[in-house]
């Protein structure tokens, strides 16, 4: 997503909450499956499933604990078309792999021992693997995902849960190697974590659900309508929503559905056919499956969900499928890469395509489209044309392409013509394919520029936009938001979307919104444009969102405004609550100049700052900002307090720390007071900053940044707390 890309997806945490889905219906439906020789020992208990680097992996383990002394060996087997599957060598622990999962090039796994050494194995390519140290209770699931850092960032994060040990039963890392032990405050035994849409769940078999974005702070979710003596068996999300297995005081199970992992509702008759002990669940967008490992023995259960705004009911379940007689039954099932797949004691393991849905399995159910020809790498001159193509199956399929990971506003078909390249369109090209809310994102495809300068300078990485969360209000808690339109070696004008919220962020979970904000820009003294509540005609929605932008509701009291063939220069845009209110808003800057089109002499966001009242904690300054384009970016970030005394600025922040990190949140830069020699005044103020005073505590930062979205914390050293100005400039 261009513009936003990930700067505001604190916001976006929760947005399954606001979408409405199309209803559509579907019918129980009977799968096709087939048994696998998997290459293990016979004796090997296949435990759990995933897909990532290209192959299917399953892991196993045979062997009990007795009295405290292992006698586990794992093992492995993969397959790069879920046919013909190969066993690898085992792991290097002797405990047991109860969960697997596989997210930035890493496959992780959790183990589970007599000694309790509560391990996570990783491993780039399903075959050698490392131990990792936790510190925790013993793991029994782990997930990945997207998590949200302060600020609006996000973060690649694996979550592992496990057993209570004193409330410390849960691990989360943003890498696979380095791992900390979280307290999430309750004392329970949880055995089961799934992902879903910037939201993690955790369960335990008691019927606890816990909630969390970042895997550090962890919230009980209560869900209405449990029956009496509940048992939670398995939860996973379908790419649309979260469903629950639970299990009543006759082990008559059923399934409960949240779009947000927050908000959940019963859904769907109960099976009474065959009473169920144990179980996991799966799905795929239109179906949901449970296994029993002990009543129903060697049987897979399917439910056909319907659809229908935030919450799915359940329709009728489907006969029990008889796959293994051997009286064992099966341990997990997981629809992974358009492939269900099935196993447990016995080395037992059945696959079965990914389509379906329907009557009688013969209907087209919903399942993530499958590339079929992949978008191929091109080389192209400055004003030539260059097409970029892909295939997939299924029909319905919507589209979007996306550059460096940014979204190509209007590049929303199979295939995408560049007609006139320039230098800015150098770079790596992907598409996103969608089919009723379920994706698939095809490799990357390089396109490489010729006749000009691929990167750095004019025609390389450029800032496409700010976003800032903070208190609002009137006076000094006025959110001032400044920006600079221009560059050297540009001519012409600039459209951007401006916008202030406040009502649209309670629908995300935030408290105390600012109820009614009122935008107004300036340039210097003179007001150029206002906005008290938005407009669909003037500020329509299809612009926002096509930038990356999140949906405001028609009528709502939320901020937006187009500024349309803009000059350049400087400017500054003020929110305010009307009536003098105050509350938590959000202020938001987007370029609306396509990614295709961007070329050395288009008008950039030169410098964009926002001045707002620093706090400690969560209330610290954040800005988020996004570099689009190709190349480098050379940049010079500040964090002011002090020398806004010679503004009359009152309250200042006396000794600000500047801190910038990336979608990652690694820190890339820091600084507490400026050091003149590496950032020379000169260079400041050449840049259009106005002049630090020597020796004074404000904090200046010059970075080198690829394309991407990072953050510029600003915080007050000791916890201090006053007005700050974080400020970020393009430099030569």
């Amino acid at each position: 997503m261009r513009g936003m890309h990930q700067t505001s997806f604190l916001l976006l945490a929760r947005t399954a909450a606001a979408l409405a889905l199309a209803a559509t219906a579907a019918h129980a439906q009977t799968l096709s499956w087939t048994k696998r020789t998997t290459g293990v020992s016979s004796d090997i208990t296949m435990n759990a499933a995933t897909y990532g680097a290209g192959k299917y992996v399953v892991v196993g383990y045979r062997g009990t604990f007795v009295n405290g002394v292992n006698g586990i060996e794992n093992q492995i087997t993969t397959s790069t078309d879920g046919a013909t599957w190969t066993a690898r060598t085992t792991v290097p622990t002797n405990g047991a792999i109860r969960s697997l999962a596989y997210g930035s090039g890493v496959f992780a796994a959790t183990v589970e021992d007599g000694n309790s050494t509560n391990l996570i194995v990783t491993s780039p390519d399903a075959v050698t693997w490392t131990a990792r140290a936790t510190g925790a209770g013993d793991l029994t699931s782990i997930a990945y995902g997207t998590g949200v850092i302060t600020g609006g960032g996000t973060t690649p994060l694996f979550i592992g849960v496990g057993s209570a040990n004193g409330g410390n039963n849960v691990v989360r890392s943003t890498d696979g190697v380095t791992w900390t032990r979280v307290n999430t405050g309750r004392t329970v035994d949880l055995f089961q974590v799934a992902y879903g849409k910037f939201v993690f769940l955790a369960i335990s078999r008691s019927g606890t659900l816990l909630n969390s974005s970042n895997g550090t702070t962890w919230t009980a979710v209560t869900v209405p309508g449990l029956p009496s003596g509940a048992t939670f068996l398995g939860i996973t999300h379908d790419g649309s929503q979260f469903l629950l297995l639970v299990n009543d005081a006759s082990r008559n199970p059923q399934i409960f559905v949240s779009g947000d992992g927050s908000a959940w509702a019963a859904s769907g008759a109960k099976l009474t056919s065959a009473t169920l002990f144990d179980g996991t669940i799966a799905g795929n967008g239109s179906l949901a499956a449970v296994i029993g490992a002990s009543s129903i023995n060697g049987n897979v259960v399917f439910t056909a969900p319907v659809t229908s705004g935030l919450f799915a009911t359940v329709g009728a379940w489907s006969a029990p499928q008889n796959l293994d007689t051997s009286g064992f039954g099966f341990v997990f099932v997981t629809h992974v890469n358009n492939l269900w797949i099935t196993g447990g004691y016995s080395a037992a393991l059945y696959t079965a395509a990914g389509t379906g849905g329907g009557s009688g399995g013969t209907g087209g159910g919903t399942t993530a489209p499958s590339i079929t020809t992949q978008p191929a790498a091109q080389t192209a001159g400055v004003g030539g044309s260059v097409t970029f193509s892909v295939a997939a199956s299924g029909t319905g399929n919507t589209y979007q392409w996306l550059l460096n990971g940014n979204a190509v506003a209007g590049a929303t078909n199979a295939a995408y013509t560049i007609a006139a390249v320039t230098t800015a369109s150098a770079g790596s090209y992907s598409v996103r394919v969608t089919n009723n809310g379920v994706s698939t994102t095809s490799n990357a495809a390089t396109l490489t520029v010729t006749g000009g300068a691929t990167g750095g300078g004019s025609a390389g990485a450029y800032l496409s936009n700010l976003s800032i969360r903070t208190a609002a209000g009137s006076g000094a808690q006025t959110l001032i938001v400044g920006l600079n339109i221009g560059g050297a070696g540009t001519s012409g004008t600039k459209n951007v979307l401006i916008r202030g919220i406040g009502p649209a962020l309670a629908g995300f979970g935030v408290s105390g919104t600012l109820a009614d904000p009122r935008l107004e820009a300036f340039s210097g003294q003179t007001s150029i444009a206002t906005n008290d509540n938005w407009d669909t005609t003037q500020t329509p929605l299809a612009t926002q969102t096509g930038v990356g932008a999140f949906a405001l509701t028609p009528g709502s009291k939320d901020a937006a405004l187009i500024g349309a063939n803009i000059p350049s220069g400087s400017y500054s845009v003020q929110i305010t609550g009307n009536g003098g209110a105050t509350g938590i808003a959000l202020a938001e800057i987007y370029d609306l100049t396509p990614s295709s089109s961007f070329t050395a002499t288009t008008p950039r966001l030169a410098n964009i700052s926002a001045r707002a009242q620093v706090g400690t904690g969560g209330d610290i300054l954040i800005t988020g900002f996004n570099l689009s384009g190709t190349g480098t970016r050379r940049l010079l970030i500040r964090g002011i307090g002090p020398t806004l005394d010679a503004f009359g600025v009152s309250g200042t922040l006396a000794d600000p720390k500047l801190e910038v990190y990336n979608a990652a949140n690694t820190l890339v830069a820091s600084n507490d007071n400026w050091d003149a020699t590496a950032t020379p005044n000169a260079t400041q103020t050449a840049a259009g900053g106005f002049a630090l005073t020597a020796g004074s505590r404000d904090a200046a930062v010059i970075v080198t940044l690829a394309p991407g979205t990072y953050t510029a914390q600003v915080s007050g050293v000791g916890g201090t707390t006053g007005v700050g100005l974080v400020e970020i400039y393009e430099l030569p």
